[in-house]
């Protein structure tokens, strides 16, 4: 009886290590084979790019040019002007888009166009207002210049080591509190830009995404969605470590090609100025690296089915052991072989 009990639980556990050991690997497998059969994504968001763009390019810049935006803050009232400057390589994509592998037509560069003001901004309640020239109100805002976050060990990464979590929270450019255990970071707003449509002959807040632009899931704040780059997932207002007593205030059209490139370069193409390879790896480069990972999971694989099978030939030699045991416990003679 003994000896039944040893061996069913020694087959389940095996059998439990076994398939959770070979899980892991095995996903990894299968999702190599996907990815390597699966389209470039950097030749599709080429393609992606190329086509939305067009709207900006066939008569979207020019339907954005010649507008009249005035701003009444603390200071007063304020008069939007225009910038059609470019600055750096590859605008607006920041990509040569000349890889192998890429479109033969490469990435349709453009020119740039919006207004900007600058802002006096103070720690609290911040009111401003923007109209067009026919006196239409676009924006109505007050908003604190500061946010105050917090986060959590885990959130840090650090919450099975506590005595690192204070220099992680510094990274974040953050204040530890050790009696809490709660990293406290103060952003202030540096920037803002607010994204417009056309709407029955005036110029209004995109607040229905009407070109539906992508989320970013990675953005830890609350975003109101009518701003103009990916990174910060669309929220008109940007954060940073640095306070400013001034801050600039861009309008942009929906259309405008700076938020398709950071669309789909997923936030790179307005956070650079060189050739930065925004829309990421070309096709060749991303299978040789599908192709090591494919090779370093079978080999995990491999490893496992090894690892369980002298486990299972060591489990198998005690299961005899414990019977050769129990039987010169039982003394049988039949068993024992001494009749």
């Amino acid at each position: 009886m003994a000896n039944q009990e040893f061996s069913s639980k020694s087959q389940e556990f095996w059998y439990i290590m076994g398939k959770v050991m070979s899980f892991f690997p095995v996903i990894a497998l299968v999702g190599c084979i996907i990815a390597y059969c699966v389209g470039s994504s950097r030749e599709n968001y080429i393609k992606q790019y190329n086509a939305a763009v067009s709207d900006w390019m066939n008569g979207g810049q020019e339907e954005f040019s010649g507008l009249f935006f005035n701003m009444t803050d603390a200071s007063g009232i304020e008069y939007f002007h225009v910038v059609n400057q470019t600055d750096g390589l590859y605008y607006p994509t920041r990509d040569s888009c000349k890889m192998k592998g890429d479109p033969k037509v490469g990435c349709h560069y453009t020119g740039a166009l919006y207004y900007d003001e600058d802002i006096v901004w103070m720690m609290h309640d911040n009111y401003f207002t923007i109209y067009d020239r026919e006196g239409r109100l676009i924006v109505n805002r007050k908003v604190n210049g500061f946010m105050n976050i917090t986060y959590t060990p885990e959130e840090l990464r650090c919450g099975h080591t506590l005595k690192y979590c204070q220099s992680m929270c510094e990274a974040k450019s953050g204040t530890w509190d050790p009696d809490n255990s709660i990293c406290n970071v103060i952003l202030y707003a540096n920037r803002i830009c607010f994204r417009l449509k056309q709407q029955d002959g005036a110029w209004v807040l995109d607040d229905d995404n009407s070109r539906k632009l992508p989320p970013n899931r990675n953005y830890k704040f609350e975003s109101d969605g009518l701003g103009c780059t990916y990174d910060n997932n669309w929220n008109s207002i940007h954060y940073g470590t640095v306070h400013y007593s001034n801050i600039r205030i861009n309008l942009r059209s929906v259309k405008d090609s700076y938020l398709v490139a950071s669309a789909y370069t997923h936030g790179c193409s307005n956070q650079a100025n060189l050739d930065e390879q925004c829309f990421g790896l070309p096709r060749y480069q991303e299978k040789s690296g599908i192709v090591i990972g494919f090779f370093i999971s079978l080999g995990f694989v491999a490893f496992v089915l090894l690892c369980v099978c002298i486990l299972a030939i060591a489990s198998k030699l005690k299961f005899k052991k414990a019977v050769r045991d129990s039987m010169r416990e039982n003394k049988d003679p039949l068993l024992t072989g001494t009749v």
